[in-house]
């Protein structure tokens, strides 16, 4: 990993041992994989603001590096830290081992952040809508199901022989295959990422003409619309713009960012916890293209997209330790029908 990638003392952190010239300390791999769920793996949180290590800027990786296997070392910090409900930092570990741009993808979705946090919310809206009785857990484990999935995956490549250096179509297939196992892969709203019909299992419905995708498609074109000034149909397409801005926890004493307008990314941490509350991306992807972003400025509590995202939090179980967020009980007719998508 690129030295000058990692964020400077000035804005809170402290360049690592592990960097280039700097002395190592004596450190063994991990003799067994830490289970999923075991909870003593995990110490007492203690987040300290100026040892934190945050990405500001992309990972990029050597020839020899991304020849390497993925360090036991490092597997075992993601799965500790998905045991203690961190899955953005989950991902995040990963990412600076891996450097997939799928994996900042997911620490987006997994922490409700911005555009794609926003789309998150808004497709599984609509998975619950359509899954009915077969969508019956919370968005929070649901969530949790896929970034152990994650590891599974990188895992399971590593005991075959492999680096456990996955493609990002590869990641992809792995999170679809999560909702295959629950019975709604057709519902999967990242479907929409699956440009080529081909690249799906025998017997699956294309991934690019599923219920979810042309769902997914309809509101992302009405919310790209929104967000260069064009408004149209009730609903101003709120509900593809509820995910958190760093901005939101720029005053709470409970909470510490790192990073700015001029860093490609901004990560909110829960000092309570040493969690990754949110992580925002300045130049979001959509695979290899640029993709909006929404403004980085707080929602007015009393607006239609502050009410929206805390009934959404409610109505999926989603974001359930985000204590400041805690959603109001309050019906929401725009996303409480079947065709709530359609007012997004």
């Amino acid at each position: 990993m690129d030295a000058g990638r990692i964020a400077p003392k000035q804005v809170g952190s402290r360049i690592s041992h592990h960097l280039k010239g700097a002395p190592e300390k004596t450190s063994t791999e991990p003799k067994e994989p830490v289970p999923p769920g075991d909870k003593t793996t995990i110490s007492s949180p203690s987040f300290d603001p100026e040892s934190y290590q945050p990405l500001l800027q992309p990972v990029h990786l050597t020839p020899e590096q991304k020849s390497k296997p993925v360090s036991a070392k490092v597997l075992a910090q993601a799965q500790r830290q998905l045991n203690d409900g961190d899955r953005g930092g989950a991902y995040l570990t990963l990412y600076k081992e891996l450097g997939s741009e799928q994996l900042l993808v997911q620490a987006q979705i997994t922490t409700y952040t911005g555009i794609w946090g926003s789309g998150a919310l808004a497709g599984n809206n609509q998975a619950q809508n359509s899954g009915r009785e077969k969508y019956n857990l919370p968005l929070d484990q649901f969530s949790t199901d896929i970034a152990q999935g994650t590891i599974d995956g990188i895992r399971k490549d590593l005991e075959s022989g492999g680096t456990g250096r996955l493609s990002e179509s590869e990641f992809r297939a792995i999170d679809r295959d999560v909702w295959r196992q629950k019975d709604m892969v057709d519902l999967f709203p990242g479907n929409v990422q699956f440009w080529d019909p081909w690249n799906h299992k025998k017997g699956d419905r294309a991934a690019t003409l599923s219920q979810a995708s042309v769902n997914m498609a309809r509101v992302g074109v009405r919310s790209a619309l929104s967000l260069i000034g064009v408004k149209g149909w009730s609903g101003e397409n709120t509900i593809l713009q509820v995910g958190k801005r760093p901005a939101e926890f720029k005053d709470d004493p409970n909470y510490h960012t790192y990073g700015g307008e001029h860093d490609r990314f901004i990560t909110v941490i829960d000092k309570r916890t040493g969690h990754v509350e949110a992580f925002w991306d300045n130049k979001p992807k959509f695979g290899q293209l640029p993709a909006p972003q929404l403004s980085n400025e707080p929602l007015p509590k009393d607006s239609p997209k502050f009410v929206q995202r805390n009934f959404l939090f409610q109505k999926l179980g989603a974001n359930q330790n985000g204590l400041e967020m805690v959603a109001r009980g309050e019906s929401n007719p725009a996303v409480d029908g079947h065709t709530g998508w359609f007012f997004a």
